[in-house]
């Protein structure tokens, strides 16, 4: 009974030294990190005319807008100049990278292909001046700042017409109605062809962010 104690106890303080030399080889280590937050922006554009009752400013934060329905014209006739607006309402500036232009009306109408279109920027130099059926796209190259008041918005200057009139439809670098307006000499009178027509148009701001 003594020698069978005695041998076991010497195997358990074998045990024991060896656990004491395994404690031995433990080393200290810690970690540090670094975090950052990324956030996306916001690409986000409204669009406004001041002749329109539902959109007439920034503040309508409107993605469409119409424009005024003027009474039916005549074979000679001036719609506009019309003031159509894009503000940044956004948290990105927004890039300009096209416009677009068709007839949401009744399709290949007379009345479209015989009508003319002005586009102007805000300083009245003329974008487009001819057919409005021959009107697509184009692209343009601008910016709207996120800033908020004068210049994070672009200004659009809209005017259909047809035949002679009184009034040069198409400003050039000046006021619409002076002597610097001109009027495309192509543009002939409506003929019968586009009585009782309607045209659509419809403006389309592309932008990137």
């Amino acid at each position: 009974m003594k020698l069978r104690t005695i041998a076991m106890t010497g195997v358990l303080s074998l045990a024991g030294l060896g656990l004491v030399g395994a404690g031995a080889h433990a080393v200290f280590d810690t970690n540090v990190t670094a975090t950052q937050q990324v956030t996306s922006g916001t690409l986000h554009v409204a669009i406004w005319d001041t002749l329109d009752a539902n959109c007439p400013n920034a503040a309508a934060d409107c993605q469409a807008t119409t424009l005024a329905t003027p009474p039916a014209v005549g074979s000679s006739f001036v719609i506009g100049p019309e003031p159509i607006y894009v503000t940044n309402n956004g948290t990105l500036p927004a890039f300009w990278t096209g416009i677009g232009m068709t007839d949401q009306g009744t399709g290949d109408s007379a009345l479209a292909s015989e009508s003319y279109l002005c586009l102007q920027d805000s300083n009245h130099n003329v974008l487009y001046n001819g057919p409005f059926s021959s009107a697509s796209t184009f692209p343009e190259h601008d910016s709207i700042p996120t800033s908020a008041g004068a210049g994070n918005y672009i200004l659009t200057y809209v005017t259909f017409y047809a035949g002679p009139t009184s009034v040069e439809p198409c400003g050039d670098n000046g006021p619409f109605g002076t002597d610097s307006s001109t009027m495309n000499p192509a543009a002939a009178s409506l003929d019968n062809a586009a009585e009782g027509e309607t045209m659509q148009p419809t403006f389309t701001f592309s932008f990137t962010g």
